[in-house]
């Protein structure tokens, strides 16, 4: 007897948020539509925040049976333009599970299949690791490397009960948990949508799952000053737990780098092992995820941590508020309108 459809593949919305995506947007919903999985189960739900370019065209040229549209004109009270418009896609979206997707990324093919089937009415999310590629090899490699070291945070403070994130460009939420946590309108503004929206899962008692796959790959377009930027906003608002890790292991290489320059001998062996001992951490963390281009990069990343954290803390003290899609904030909410209008960070 064939399987009910109805109970094997549950029907499902694909969230995305675009601003002024009118180069990304159509191989993102080619994506979408190339999964292994019944796309009659299947809705995606565009929220146009504020595009001014032909992202809304674009998308409509591919006529899409199951494309909806939703418009966002400005952001809903004081929240972040990016949680504002993902209230308005769950308040659109029909699916019993929401997965959100990061309009310029790249999902591989079995992307529906793998997350909703790790879900369970236990969970209040499931996620997956975030990578980066690009011609810009550099930045692309280390945003990689740093992006699976704090996905592999998440997953470790989670099972030890701390105070962890998700990343929304690899999520899988019920919608059943998002209406019981009242989405972002509840929760209130926060600059790390991401840190958020895990909080109050888990606040309400549902659990968090991370997953080793699928992995989501995002471009990387941006110039080495834009990616300091991000790293500079997360570095202001990550969890206490993530904080107090990497400004340990910030201080703890300066420390032994400082007492190997000034004394020598002992101290450069201690200071070999620790950096030795981190890339191998590095490495056997990053194994899991089968993303072994990130490795090539892993030798670079704790030095140019130690050379970026301090700036970036100096930053933030004398310039403290970030621009997205041409709407300044600062730790606590908007500041203005500007004229330049930058691309979301997807996490």
């Amino acid at each position: 007897m064939r399987d009910n459809p109805e109970a094997t593949h549950p029907e499902i919305t694909v969230l995305i948020v675009a601003h002024n995506e009118e180069k990304s947007i159509r191989a993102c919903l080619r994506a979408i539509d190339e999964q292994d999985y019944p796309m009659e189960r299947v809705e995606v739900v565009l929220v146009d925040d504020r595009s001014t370019d032909r992202t809304i065209e674009r998308a409509e040229q591919l006529d899409l049976d199951y494309l909806r549209m939703v418009s966002q004109e400005k952001p809903q009270g004081n929240l972040t333009t990016r949680q504002s418009a993902l209230d308005l896609g769950f308040a659109a979206a029909r699916g019993e599970i929401v997965l959100l997707a990061n309009v310029n990324g790249g999902v591989p093919h079995d992307w529906i299949r793998e997350l909703t089937g790790h879900l369970s009415y236990r969970d209040g999310a499931v996620a997956g690791p975030v990578i980066f590629a690009g011609r810009r090899r550099f930045i692309a490699g280390l945003r990689s490397v740093d992006s699976l070291w704090q996905y592999t945070l998440f997953r470790w403070g989670h099972r030890n009960g701390w105070s962890t994130g998700l990343f929304c460009g690899n999520l899988a939420v019920w919608r059943e948990a998002w209406v019981r946590i009242g989405g972002f309108a509840s929760s209130g503004f926060s600059l790390n949508e991401d840190v958020a929206l895990a909080q109050a899962l888990t606040r309400v008692g549902y659990s968090l799952r991370y997953l080793t796959v699928p992995v989501v790959q995002h471009p990387v377009r941006e110039s080495l000053l834009d990616t300091l930027g991000r790293v500079r906003r997360r570095a202001m608002i990550s969890t206490p737990a993530l904080s107090v890790i990497m400004f340990s292991v910030v201080l703890t290489n300066w420390f032994l780098f400082i007492m190997a320059m000034v004394f020598g001998g002992i101290w450069m062996f201690w200071l070999a092992i620790r950096y030795g001992f981190g890339v191998s951490l590095l490495a056997a963390s990053f194994s899991q995820y089968r993303t072994y281009q990130a490795l090539n990069w892993i030798w670079i990343y704790e030095p140019f941590m130690m050379i970026l954290m301090p700036l970036i803390r100096l930053s933030n003290i004398f310039r403290p508020f970030w621009n997205w899609s041409g709407i300044n904030y600062r730790r606590h909410g908007p500041v203005g309108v500007s004229c330049h209008s930058s691309r979301e960070d997807p996490g």
